[in-house]
């Protein structure tokens, strides 16, 4: 299955979806899923989350700290997962299972 997008400059271009039902390139998403303004959400745009399991594909650990960068109905997430110099390790998306918020502590 195919979507395609007209861009500014009027040339209409396909875009793959993948099986969230989101566009695998070209960097858009299907509003239909995308539920950023939902009330009900376990997390929140930005949350700091703490990964529950590893995730050999992207090289990823249990407890690997990332941020959720949207959120998609009815529990999935995208979060991104970036190095010590900030640069992006990898960009994944999850089921809301697959992390927990990350509680912060205050150090004196």
């Amino acid at each position: 299955m195919k979507f395609v997008v007209a861009s500014a400059d009027r040339r209409a271009k396909q875009y793959p979806l993948n099986g969230m039902d989101h566009i695998a390139e070209g960097g858009l998403s299907s509003a239909r899923y995308c539920i950023s303004g939902a009330r009900n959400m376990k997390f929140k745009l930005l949350e700091t989350v703490v990964l529950e399991r590893d995730i050999p594909d992207h090289r990823l650990k249990k407890g690997d700290l990332g941020a959720v960068v949207q959120v998609y109905e009815p529990d999935g997430i995208e979060v991104e997962f970036v190095s010590a110099s900030g640069a992006t390790e990898a960009l994944v998306t999850l089921k809301d299972t697959d992390v927990r918020a990350e509680q912060f502590r205050r150090t004196t």
